[in-house]
């Protein structure tokens, strides 16, 4: 059974039962990216590992991953957390705000989980015409 409140229309049924084999099995890099950085605090591509220094050196023509410089990303950015992640802790979400240098607007959902911002029903209302209307604003 689905948890309560979560948009079940236009998509089947059976994958969202399932919503992180639906998405992260098909996206293995994009599933370790986030514990890579919850594990090392650092904020870069993805890390082939110790094992396979050759495939980073192939990848990135250096050994390890090139770093992400947050402070030189220019592009306008709203900021959406939820209290109830379990993907990005509230703390790393606040050691994060300082680093974007376009912030236009940021808002924590206290009650919200990860999957809120995409599947939760009352999504439309708290935030979507907000971003549209934040979008339209900041073209």
């Amino acid at each position: 059974m689905l948890p309560q409140g979560w948009l079940m229309s236009g998509t089947v049924l059976a994958a969202l039962r399932r919503p992180n084999g639906l998405i992260f099995q098909t996206m293995p890099k994009r599933n370790s990216s986030p514990s890579q950085t919850a594990k090392t605090g650092e904020f870069q591509q993805f890390d082939y590992g110790e094992k396979n220094r050759e495939k980073n050196q192939e990848k990135y023509s250096q050994t390890s991953p090139p770093f992400y410089r947050i402070e030189d990303m220019t592009v306008l950015t709203i900021l959406l957390s939820s209290g109830e992640d379990w993907v990005i802790s509230t703390a790393e979400i606040q050691g994060l705000l300082p680093c974007i240098i376009n912030l236009i607007h940021q808002e924590h959902f206290l009650d919200w989980n990860h999957w809120d911002h995409i599947w939760g029903l009352d999504a439309p209302q708290c935030m979507y015409r907000q971003m549209v209307g934040l979008m339209e604003k900041n073209p």
